[in-house]
């Protein structure tokens, strides 16, 4: 803003000039969630989560998130990763016994430094910790634990 010296007030004084400038942001700030692993299984069953936001978020908190299949822990800045402050980073481990998709998705009720609304986003992972189980055919009518005849044969299937 700019004001010139061609005014005066009621008393006939003339005025002087000045100028300012206003930083005005009113772009909402946006964020990309990645699961690094494309499954996950007994075996590996957790995986790292990242944030990557546009602008640094004044209110991001694990509150935030909505899970699916499995719980995320240690949520943190990474400034060692991103020193811009826009990256942060946690663990989702896929809960025990389940079979599905799991997610990870962050709504938009975060903040940047003007108050601008962020958006979300949301990644998903394959998760294959079900107990595997077992199915007992036997050919012989017999109950467990019961002699068999030379000629008696039983069978396991799973």
């Amino acid at each position: 803003v700019t004001v010139g010296n061609s005014w005066q007030d009621a008393a006939g004084n003339a005025g002087v000039g000045a100028a300012d400038t206003v930083a005005i942001d009113t772009v909402n700030p946006s964020v990309t969630v990645d699961v690094s692993d494309a499954s996950l299984s007994d075996v590996d069953n957790a995986s790292l989560v990242s944030f990557v936001f546009s602008e640094v978020p004044t209110d991001f908190t694990a509150a935030d998130l909505t899970v699916v299949g499995g719980t995320v822990t240690g949520l943190a800045q990474d400034l060692l990763g991103d020193p811009s402050g826009k990256t942060y980073t946690a663990t989702f481990t896929a809960d025990d016994g389940f079979t599905g998709t799991g997610s990870v998705s962050l709504t938009g009720s975060y903040t940047d430094a003007a108050l601008n609304l962020g958006s979300g986003d949301s990644d998903s992972v394959g998760i294959d910790t079900g107990n595997p189980s077992v199915t007992v055919n036997s050919a012989d009518e017999r109950r467990v634990g019961e002699e068999r005849g030379a000629q008696g044969r039983s069978r396991l299937t799973a």
